[in-house]
């Protein structure tokens, strides 16, 4: 069985360009948690609370970058091919453009399935919605719909499933603690200089 941070990773590239549909940063951070609950050896909501309740999700303990190895086993596997490119003609970068169509069609029709039975969604399932709705991908898995109503149907699995809600939190916090001291890294510097009349 495949690790939910490859699945999550793997939903979230592009099918023919190989980038990834939303913002890298994101993806980094849900990967972390991704990876932290690939751990459990048996991944039920009382494990995932129990993993809350530890604090293993901690800023602290999100340091390592996991989505570069994530990205190269789902290349070993079969799932993505890891083509080297150039962007801009100067700056190395990979591409990893989906190999296993089926299998990516499998996987979106078992969550499509979960978003329309609540009822019978198991927790690794919605790890999975929650993770994607934390980075906002779950949109882009199903162009044909609206937005909206993709994003209702994973807040509906969501509150059935409220430590899988902790974990949306977790991401988002993580995403937005990120970017505001990068932003504040930025601006501060401006602000604080004296006007030179």
């Amino acid at each position: 069985m495949s690790s939910i941070a490859e699945d999550l990773v793997w939903l979230l590239l592009d099918d023919n360009s190989g980038e990834f549909l939303v913002d890298r940063g994101h993806v980094a951070f849900a990967v972390e948690v991704a990876a932290l609950l690939d751990m459990a050896a048996d991944l039920t909501e009382v494990t995932v609370g129990e993993m809350l309740a530890d604090g293993r999700f901690g800023f602290t303990a999100l340091r390592r970058n996991h989505l570069e190895d994530v990205l190269f086993r789902a290349a070993e596997r079969g799932r993505t091919c890891a083509m080297p490119a150039r962007r801009f003609g100067i700056f190395r970068m990979w591409s990893w453009p989906t190999l296993d169509f089926s299998g990516k069609r499998a996987l979106r029709g078992s969550i499509r399935r979960a978003l329309s039975d609540t009822a019978g969604t198991d927790v690794r399932t919605a790890v999975l919605i929650a993770l994607l709705t934390a980075v906002h991908g779950m949109a882009a898995q199903w162009p044909d719909r609206q937005s909206d109503e993709v994003d209702r149907l994973a807040w509906r699995v969501l509150r059935a499933h409220p430590a899988c809600r902790e974990i949306l939190d977790v991401v988002r916090r993580r995403t937005q603690a990120d970017y505001a001291a990068s932003f504040c890294g930025m601006v501060q510097p401006i602000f604080q200089r004296q006007p030179q009349w």
